[in-house]
């Protein structure tokens, strides 16, 4: 099947996908489909919200988002991957004290 979408299951790539014509079989199964897939947007979105909720509180995260580039979630990646931070002694000045 040709078409001209860059993302095939973007907003215009599914729009396509609604409308083309198919046999009624090929119809039921892509329907079933696409709403499989919309389901699992719905469920990405539900997970970003709350990753970015956890992360606003989290003041190793809040810290860690000052690093150009790094947004919520790439923080709290790297603080998972790092582990527990105390951030009570506040930050050294570089010397060693």
């Amino acid at each position: 099947m040709k078409h001209e979408f860059s993302d095939l299951f973007g907003v215009e790539g599914r729009i396509f996908l609604k409308e083309i014509e198919l046999a009624e079989s090929q119809r039921i199964a892509l329907d079933v489909l696409l709403r499989q897939l919309e389901s699992v947007d719905k469920e990405v979105e539900y997970v970003q919200k709350r990753i970015a909720i956890v992360a606003k509180g989290d003041e190793v995260v809040i810290i860690l988002m000052t690093i150009p580039g790094i947004d919520y979630y790439s923080a709290m990646i790297i603080k998972n991957e790092i582990g527990e931070i105390d951030t009570s002694q506040g930050i050294r000045d570089g010397k060693g004290t």
